[in-house]
């Protein structure tokens, strides 16, 4: 007889995490380690992602069974997977960070992905649970998805991690304001390219650092996002933000883009400065208009900290997840 449940987690994006997708599998299954449940991981292991699929398609009953698993846990929607069949003689439990449609909807030149949403939603049916991180993903997935056991969860956060300052400085004698993300047209990098650009002329004191590689450590990212003046996420769609996250919870001011996942996370003027998506001259201009108002700086830096402390509780968050996972 097994003293505790066993789940398993199935992940194409897992170790190291290559995005927020990533970053989620990865605390889940250290939530689930810590809390002593039994678990196992079906991942990708120096394989192509299509091998990896067809891994997932041939392979995965037979390594719930092999297993025994009560309950299986894996992403689906962009940089998740699909299942052609439900599994057998287990719970089904689906993380969606953020939904194809949004995808399609919100992304240039990526309509073409209507393409996956049949078997995105095929997937999303077989679940016996969704859980979902961003109050857009929800209302697309209840209301255009037709779900009923979707579950709104609160990110699993260190706010402290952030939060605390740090006691030892670099050496950067240049004021800068900070992207972390890919180069790729989802996050908007071209944009900030474009804007950054205009604002070089009205500020040329200011540098732009981009981390876009993913080599640095954590403490070296908390110290930048710190010593940073304004965080900057031009994002076209993102499932829930965590960059962002971080940067309000350190204090500092984030320039996002006016879009799901971010809209949910920041309020205007209060705890941040959302602009249209897309549009680099209004993203120059919002830069430059930050730049030279510190007491805005600081206020909307104060007040998202504070937000966000009261909302992203590690703790409750981490309850609240297992409650959710465990529950029949």
């Amino acid at each position: 007889m097994k003293s505790s449940p066993s789940i398993g987690i199935v992940s194409w994006d897992f170790d190291p995490p290559h995005g927020g997708l990533g970053w989620v599998m990865q605390e889940i299954v250290r939530v689930l380690r810590d809390s002593g449940a039994q678990s196992q991981s079906f991942v990708s292991q120096n394989q192509s992602r299509i091998r990896f699929l067809q891994s997932v398609f041939t392979g995965l009953q037979q390594w719930i069974d092999r297993h025994t698993l009560d309950t299986v846990l894996f992403p689906t929607g962009p940089g998740g997977i699909f299942l052609l069949r439900k599994p057998k003689r287990c719970r089904t439990i689906v993380v969606c960070y953020h939904s194809y449609v949004q995808q399609c909807r919100s992304v240039p030149y990526q309509g073409w992905k209507w393409l996956f949403v049949p078997l995105e939603k095929r997937t999303l049916f077989f679940a016996d649970r969704v859980f979902c991180y961003c109050e857009n993903t929800r209302q697309v997935l209840e209301e255009e998805y037709g779900l009923t056991n979707v579950t709104l969860l609160p990110q699993i956060l260190d706010v402290h991690v952030w939060k605390t300052q740090r006691t030892q400085k670099t050496q950067r004698t240049q004021r800068y304001c900070l992207y972390v993300g890919r180069k790729d047209r989802r996050k908007g990098y071209h944009i900030l390219q474009k804007a950054w650009n205009r604002v070089q002329k009205q500020h040329p004191d200011v540098a732009l650092c981009c981390v876009t590689s993913g080599q640095m450590s954590q403490d070296e990212l908390v110290t930048s996002i710190q010593e940073s003046e304004l965080v900057i996420v031009p994002s076209y769609l993102e499932g829930f933000s965590l960059v962002a996250a971080q940067a309000m919870l350190a204090g500092k001011t984030v320039v996002a883009s006016d879009v799901d996942g971010l809209r949910s996370l920041i309020c205007h003027n209060e705890t941040g400065w959302l602009v249209p998506p897309g549009d680099a001259t209004v993203l120059a201009n919002a830069i430059c208009m930050l730049l030279t108002k510190q007491d805005l700086c600081k206020r909307l830096g104060d007040h998202a900290q504070k937000d966000l402390c009261m909302r992203f509780d590690r703790q409750s968050a981490v309850e609240r997840f297992m409650v959710e996972c465990l529950a029949t």
